[in-house]
């Protein structure tokens, strides 16, 4: 028992520490990134603003090892006690809203942009964005994807491996590509 108590507060302490780290990296190398609290950080975590993209993390947010967040001219906003799994990626060029307690599970990706296709090489026609908004108490489960312009109503759940380009209504559920309603809650 006391080696159990002394291992959990080992890892409490390295959390910590990984957490200052990403606080003080964060705010060293890239302006625009608020936090609210420590976030809780369960390995490598890369906070990103260019173009004066904004970042702002609530009280709570836990973030699993090798999460990506990047505000590219954006704002992103974290609720709190959000939660993001192992390799999620969310891009912003315009603005992303994430509510409080939603649990964003392992390699999800959530972007409000895509390549204009206007002129070529495509490459060089810029972006068409639009805002995304993912309400409170929202579950994107493993590998799905969310789209420029989605609004997903809080308490839904995404199926994982599920591509959402449709708004989501709240209590429902949706799976497929695209993502389609297969039940409520």
């Amino acid at each position: 028992m006391p080696f159990n108590n002394a291992l959990s507060g080992l890892r409490r302490i390295r959390n910590t520490l990984r957490a200052v780290s990403l606080v003080a990296r964060s705010r060293w190398l890239k302006t625009g990134v608020d936090f609210a609290s420590l976030p809780h950080c369960g390995g490598r975590v890369t906070l990103a603003c260019t173009a004066n993209g904004k970042i702002t993390i609530g009280k709570g947010v836990s973030f699993s090892a090798n999460v990506v967040i990047v505000a590219r001219g954006g704002c992103i906003r974290i609720g709190d006690n959000s939660h993001f799994g192992e390799g999620a990626i969310v891009v912003c060029r315009d603005r992303i809203d994430i509510g409080s307690d939603a649990l964003i599970a392992e390699y999800v990706v959530i972007r409000d942009q895509d390549h204009a296709l206007d002129s070529d090489p495509v490459r060089s026609a810029g972006f068409t964005t639009a805002p995304i908004v993912i309400e409170d108490n929202v579950w994107l489960a493993a590998k799905s994807t969310v789209l420029k312009g989605v609004h997903i109503g809080g308490g839904a759940v995404v199926a994982a491996h599920a591509l959402v380009n449709k708004s989501v209504a709240a209590r429902t559920i949706v799976a497929g590509v695209p993502a389609k309603k297969i039940g409520s809650r």
